[in-house]
């Protein structure tokens, strides 16, 4: 279908116009916001932890919306939440975990 739309004009303006439903939000912004959660459990690797369970809650309830999104025919706002979501996550994760380096049998920690 792609391929097909990307050769033919009024194939792909008419993709967009059955599909294409943007409501105001950005929601990069909203899904960074998702992980606020900083410091409520103390601190790990020197760094805030993050509230995990709390970030959890948060993007549920923005997969919420991309799944309503999606029922209603709005596929590109509810892929754009879903993306941000995993993306976003993944960044998120690896920097939190960034500092961790497990400690081998044998050696001594050492702190810096």
């Amino acid at each position: 279908m792609w391929q097909y739309a990307a050769t033919h004009e009024d194939f792909a303006t008419a993709l967009v116009e059955k599909y294409w439903k943007p409501e105001r939000g950005n929601y990069k912004e909203q899904v960074e916001a998702c992980f606020a959660h900083a410091g409520v459990l103390g601190v790990r690797f020197g760094y805030p932890q993050l509230d995990w369970r709390k970030i959890e809650q948060d993007l549920a309830a923005m997969l919420r919306k991309a799944k309503s999104m999606k029922k209603k025919g709005n596929l590109i706002d509810a892929a754009l939440i879903a993306g941000y979501v995993m993306t976003i996550t993944c960044r998120e994760f690896k920097h939190d975990h960034l500092a961790y380096t497990p400690v081998m049998c044998g050696q001594k920690k050492t702190r810096f």
